[in-house]
């Protein structure tokens, strides 16, 4: 009796359960009930012991004690599509990427707190907004588990398991009408699960860029002292080179607006020497407020 109590005191919840709330295998009466035959309607029941398990050979089964532990993120393998482990693997491998919301957080975080003890407190605006998309975007594991939740009917086998122990007929009736249900829906099962893979990736976030210019920024103040004259020169040629602009057609005058040097060359234009003195004045007069102006003719 007290090794019988040992015993007992070690088993889990759930093994305590199912030997408290389950009969024994009716092909062996010694043996408990800890499998569900899952891919065919029995002829008997679809619970089985394990030794019946070991007579059948490429069956579909589930663990009880594996449906009852279940929760929102248990995958079955082989439940509800049978014939097709690399669905199951495709699954488990995009449910355990998709986990970089928190790490995308977290070097979001960092990259912005070593930059604002740098420069201003207005980058906390910029933190904020891709914060945001980081949120947004890192919602995929959970439409791909909700949608394996509604494809699979979890709750609804895991509620006949639990909750209808009591009429063994009854839940057998169930579990029979379930599995058929899914036998029907196979290839739709399977189409949705394939559907939802392909179209919900897992977001990393590429914080290389703004590591380049959290960078740029510190060298810039840390040489701010030293180096402001030179780098006030270099930024106003900087300045100047992308504020320069040159055309060779008449029909790109346009494309001039907002440039402070313009160098415009007609050479290879069918223009007379009348015109070329009209459309030069006319240049002068248009631009003449500019910093430079070339007019080439040829």
């Amino acid at each position: 009796m007290i090794e019988t109590d040992k015993l007992q005191s070690n088993l889990s919840i759930t093994d305590q359960f199912l030997i408290e709330n389950y009969k024994k295998c009716s092909l062996h009466s010694k043996k408990q009930l800890a499998m569900l035959r899952v891919d065919n309607e029995q002829e008997q029941h679809q619970l089985e012991c394990l030794h019946c398990v070991y007579k059948q050979q490429n069956k579909q089964y589930l663990p009880l004690d594996l449906i009852i532990d279940s929760n929102e993120q248990t995958i079955f393998k082989g439940w509800p599509v049978f014939d097709d482990s690399q669905i199951y693997e495709n699954l488990l491998e995009a449910i355990q990427q998709v986990s970089y919301k928190e790490e995308n957080i977290q070097e979001v975080q960092v990259f912005f707190k070593a930059l604002k003890a740098k420069v201003f407190e207005l980058i906390e605006q910029k933190e904020s907004e891709l914060l945001l998309i980081v949120e947004q975007n890192s919602n995929s594991s959970i439409k791909i588990q909700e949608e394996y939740n509604s494809i699979s009917q979890k709750e609804r086998l895991k509620d006949i398991i639990l909750n209808n122990y009591q009429d063994l007929e009854s839940q057998d009736n169930m579990l029979k009408e379930l599995i058929k249900e899914n036998k029907l829906n196979q290839e739709i099962n399977k189409a949705r699960l394939e559907d939802i893979l392909k179209t919900q990736k897992p977001f990393k976030i590429d914080m290389t860029p703004y590591n380049q210019i959290k960078d740029n920024i510190i060298e810039i103040i840390s040489n701010i002292n030293s180096n402001l004259k030179n780098n006030l020169c270099q930024a106003r040629e900087n300045s100047s080179k992308r504020n320069c602009i040159e055309i060779n057609q008449i029909e790109d005058l346009p494309n001039c607006k907002n440039f402070e040097n313009i160098k415009i060359n007609f050479e290879w234009n069918n223009i007379s020497q009348g015109q070329k003195q009209l459309l030069k004045d006319s240049l002068t007069s248009k631009f003449g407020g500019i910093q430079k102006l070339e007019i080439w003719f040829g």
